[in-house]
């Protein structure tokens, strides 16, 4: 692998010990992965920004006595605990989640404390190398904006960001990027199904079904189809497998006619069908009429878009919520909705809101159990994995009318 003369520099430690240190495992792990080089990235998104035992504080501590600082822009993920000023849950945990962040603060990191850093007013730039770790991003920056990104793996994500290089390798790669299957979701031109959750599932599917390291080409999707859609389904996808690229045809910047996204190569092509995904629903169902403890919105973090929907949505239904609704988004989106006032119209229609994490960590909400509704397939796959509950998964429209209710509504209930 070639180095330039600024990674011998590190390796040599002119640039520093911890420069030493991240650029020694970087060239390790651009061996392994076959990379012919070391490239420059402009930004990095950590994902360790959480409380993850005495190892990791251990491995920070290290970094800090050998002073460490990021060289390029660099943001940090949800942390495992709220830290906003008087925010529920565990003082403990609170405590020993605002200790990590602050010593990546302290390395000159910015406490975004956010899973959609997308939403943040200097989002990448079509073309331009990043290193982001969390999965969702990792699916939106490739796929919806164009950057490149691999799914960085937390700490290599770190020293990407204390040297500003990563190994070149992976979706870095143009023909790496380019579309290996074309999966036919035309079905997601029902607007019933659509509303009811259509691209969620979608994503749960995509990430079970395709192939590791298989870019898929989606087309048929509705010409109106929405980026909030699109990460509602890329989410879902990282989730439930390892997807951290999709095309989406005429919609996404690498996919503007099938033979750019394929390179001019003929590829399989799969549909799928409305039965494939009731199939992926049944698993995250309850009966009509069941009995719910809470909603949660807000995975990958609300964008100030779905923040002023909500507010729309449960004013115009002209009654209390029955149940708890926590949403959750960034300390950024929340600036953001203050200015139009909206955190104080949800307060006002008792609505929880939570910044700097997502409420299937541990005890986010405390004694969170029981069924619980969402529309995030995030949520659902892992709040059934974190925590004592049974997710549902609906469209957001039904999702407000169940917590409206305390209850789950059918479906064709499902609009304020």
């Amino acid at each position: 692998m070639r180095l330039s003369e600024y990674d011998q520099e590190c390796l040599a430690g002119q640039r520093g010990k911890a420069a030493r240190f991240a650029l020694s495992l970087l060239r390790k792990v651009g061996e392994a992965s076959g990379a012919d080089q070391l490239i420059d990235v402009t930004r990095a998104h950590l994902v360790g920004a959480y409380d993850a035992g005495a190892a990791n504080d251990e491995l920070l501590d290290r970094l800090a006595r050998l002073e460490a600082k990021v060289r390029i822009p660099t943001t940090l993920n949800a942390s495992s605990a709220c830290l906003a000023v008087h925010a529920p849950g565990d003082k403990g945990e609170q405590d020993r989640a605002r200790g990590v962040v602050d010593r990546y603060v302290a390395m000159g990191c910015r406490p975004t404390l956010t899973c959609a850093p997308y939403h943040l007013v200097d989002a990448p730039e079509p073309g331009e190398c990043i290193a982001w770790s969390e999965s969702n991003a990792v699916v939106y920056a490739n796929s919806v904006l164009g950057a490149r990104t691999n799914h960085t793996v937390q700490f290599l994500d770190l020293c990407a960001a204390l040297t500003g290089r990563i190994p070149r390798a992976g979706l870095y790669c143009t023909e790496r990027r380019l579309a290996t299957l074309e999966v036919d979701v035309r079905v997601l031109q029902d607007e019933r199904l659509r509303a009811e959750g259509g691209f969620a599932l979608l994503g749960l599917w995509l990430g079970r079904a395709v192939p590791a390291q298989a870019i898929p080409l989606l087309s048929g999707l509705p010409e109106d189809t929405t980026r909030d859609e699109l990460r509602a389904l890329g989410a879902a996808a990282a989730a439930a497998g390892s997807l951290a690229m999709f095309h989406a045809l005429g919609l996404t910047p690498e996919a503007p006619d099938r033979e750019t996204a394929t390179g001019g190569r003929r590829v399989e092509q799969q549909p799928v069908t409305v039965e494939m995904l009731e199939q992926v629903a049944s698993g995250f169902t309850a009966p009509i009429g069941a009995r719910l403890a809470a909603v949660c919105l807000g995975t990958p973090h609300s964008s100030l878009e779905e923040l002023r929907w909500l507010a729309d949505a449960l004013e115009l239904a002209g009654h209390t919520l029955r149940i708890p609704l926590f949403v959750s988004t960034s300390r950024h989106v929340m600036a953001l909705a203050d200015a139009e006032d909206l955190p104080a119209r949800l307060r006002a229609q008792r609505t929880t809101l939570l910044t700097d994490t997502c409420t299937y960590y541990g005890q986010v909400v405390p004694g969170l159990a029981g069924t619980v509704m969402t529309d995030s397939a995030k949520w659902a796959w892992y709040g059934g994995n974190n925590l004592p509950v049974q997710p549902v998964l609906a469209g957001r429209e039904r999702c407000v009318a169940s917590a409206l209710a305390g209850r789950v509504v059918a479906p064709e209930a499902g609009g304020p």
